[in-house]
């Protein structure tokens, strides 16, 4: 389930206090890891900073033609994400079963590697925007409708999968994601929980 802080009845600035506060009143949930990890990005109007993001990122898409709603399938994996994802206007959120081949991983992880390094799209932001899904689980704490991440998150190159409250450990380009019922998946395919 989505949730965003316009679509809970609050506009994002409403939102941003909440945010900055989310580690004093949600922190005795979470991994001191995971805390350290989104510290630097729960600051400077968070919410405000991220909805700003979206709004750049919509507006790249339709400059360059594609709908913001339109979900790329399978098989236009990668050549039409490849840019997105170059130009910092998208994420990846690749999610078991729906994992692309290895040669089109490598190019989603080139693509967010070009981004991050040359501060393209969300990747500009300084402190760093918390990156879509962050956004939805912690609002989604914040109104009591969420305990945290549920998700897996494996690292394609190495076959490491963590915890969901310990995927910070995993680089952005690297991972791939497991529901709890497909950790079984996951370690047939080679992934060593850790």
């Amino acid at each position: 389930m989505q949730h965003h802080a316009s679509t809970l009845g609050f506009a994002p600035a409403d939102f941003d206090w909440a945010m900055e506060n989310f580690a004093a009143r949600h922190g005795l949930a979470l991994d001191r890891g995971l805390l350290k990890y989104l510290k630097p990005k729960l600051r400077a109007r968070p919410a405000t900073r991220h909805a700003l993001a979206g709004r750049a990122a919509a507006d790249y898409l339709c400059e360059t033609s594609r709908q913001p709603e339109q979900r790329l399938s399978l098989a236009e994996w990668p050549s039409s994400a490849i840019p997105l994802l170059r130009d910092g206007h998208a994420v990846s959120l690749i999610v078991y079963p729906d994992l692309p081949a290895a040669a089109a991983l490598s190019q989603i992880r080139d693509a967010v590697r070009v981004a991050k390094k040359n501060g393209r799209g969300i990747w500009r932001y300084k402190p760093s925007l918390l990156l879509p899904s962050e956004y939805r689980w912690i609002a989604a704490m914040i109104i009591g409708k969420d305990r945290g991440p549920e998700l897996y998150c494996g690292d394609f190159t190495n076959r490491k999968l963590c915890a969901p409250q310990q995927y910070y450990r995993v680089p952005e380009e690297n991972r791939v994601w497991f529901c709890r019922p497909d950790v079984g998946a996951a370690l047939k395919l080679g992934y060593v929980l850790q």
